[in-house]
């Protein structure tokens, strides 16, 4: 089967990229041709435009007049426009990655484009997900990722797997009514939270089932592969602590510091805390290397969770509420793992220190994890051949 897959767009996030590789290498893995439908954000207007350009000025005089380092000159033209960002990525590396392993289309900017191109290429199945598809700060246009734009009479068999990012505030958009016409024309519904599987329930009034993102559905051999010619340049050490914080504060950097301290570890930082002068380049492999190498990880990153688990490493999750924690929840308790996330309001992290730095006994979680593993496969296997 040709299968169209909707995702979210593809950029520098490294969990969003490795989703989209694993689920494409599990769908081709079942006989399938995947074909990622390459949905892009909408170009600036005109007014909006016309503010970038003074912010160009701005930033200008600020950067190179008056010295204020942190401040970036950036292309108006960008769809993403940030001027004061902790570092300036080189996409290259990771476009070059989604070049060579994940089959995307043209970018489409607009519904039409998109809808277009699917009654064009007349697919056997399109899937949304995985990812924070249904999150609507991160969607494009969230009615894209519940298939509005396809009619009545398009026929091709509709499903999602492990989509993300439903909140209870979806029943306040203006489009719910259509999302909820079209969400009863999938086949078959997949969510990764356990909160996800009641919002549908109950605001959409159909049945949705929890299952394992994507990158779990491959073996830690598949990725190790992926990182193995950067990891010939490079000469391991031990007792490393990783941290992977995407959100950075001083009482996260001092949680790293103090198990630091404590393990006698020595810390790596895969995203840099201050503003750098040059582009941070930073590949997938790269990335994969640095988790697979540790010790110990300290992430409040989902994806960061999601391979301190694959690589069967010693790890702690600080909660991150901004960009949703019933995520963290749902797999962690599934594999008997909650005791491993951290608030960080109060001296939750202080208070449960000692057992926070036992090891995790993962020949458990391995078979915990295996079970839902299966079940996942059987849920995608069940949707797309039934």
């Amino acid at each position: 089967m040709k299968i169209g897959i909707l995702t979210l767009p593809l950029s520098v996030n490294f969990g969003g990229i490795l989703q989209a590789f694993a689920l494409k290498t599990v769908i081709e893995g079942m006989g399938n041709t995947a074909v990622f439908l390459n949905r892009q954000y909408g170009r600036p207007g005109l007014l909006l435009l016309l503010f970038r350009f003074g912010s160009v000025i701005k930033c200008f005089v600020r950067r190179y007049i008056l010295g204020q380092r942190d401040y970036h000159v950036v292309n108006p033209f960008r769809v993403h426009y940030n001027v004061r960002t902790r570092m300036r990525y080189n996409y290259s590396a990771l476009a070059e990655f989604i070049e060579k392993k994940i089959n995307r289309t043209v970018p489409f900017r607009s519904t039409y484009s998109l809808a277009r191109y699917c009654r064009k290429h007349k697919f056997d199945c399109l899937l949304v997900g995985s990812d924070q598809v249904w999150n609507e700060s991160y969607s494009p246009d969230i009615a894209d990722y519940f298939l509005c734009f396809l009619s009545d009479s398009d026929e091709p068999p509709r499903i999602v797997y492990a989509a993300s990012g439903l909140r209870e505030n979806i029943k306040d958009n203006p489009e719910l009514k259509k999302c909820i016409a079209s969400a009863k024309k999938f086949k078959a519904i997949s969510v990764r939270e356990n909160t996800g599987v009641g919002i549908i329930n109950d605001i959409f009034g159909l049945k949705a089932t929890q299952v394992l993102d994507p990158t779990l559905l491959l073996c830690p051999e598949t990725y190790l592969e992926l990182c193995s010619e950067y990891k010939e340049n490079i000469i391991e050490s031990d007792n490393i602590l990783t941290d992977y914080i995407l959100d950075y504060s001083g009482e996260k950097r001092n949680i790293v510091d103090d198990i630091c301290r404590t393990l006698h570890l020595k810390n790596i930082s895969i995203l840099p805390q201050v503003f750098d002068e040059e582009e941070f380049p930073l590949s997938i492999e790269k990335w994969l290397f640095q988790i697979s190498n540790a010790d110990f990880v300290v992430t409040d990153s989902y994806h960061g969770c999601i391979f301190s688990i694959i690589f069967k490493k010693q790890f702690i999750v600080i909660e991150n509420p901004q960009r949703g924690n019933d995520r963290f929840e749902t797999l962690l308790r599934s594999l008997g793992l909650e005791n491993r996330i951290i608030s960080l309001t109060g001296t939750d992290y202080y208070n449960r220190k000692s057992n926070l730095l036992q090891p995790i006994d993962y020949d458990v979680v391995s078979e915990k994890l295996s079970e839902m593993k299966t079940a996942s496969l059987n849920f995608l296997k069940g949707a797309l051949y039934n």
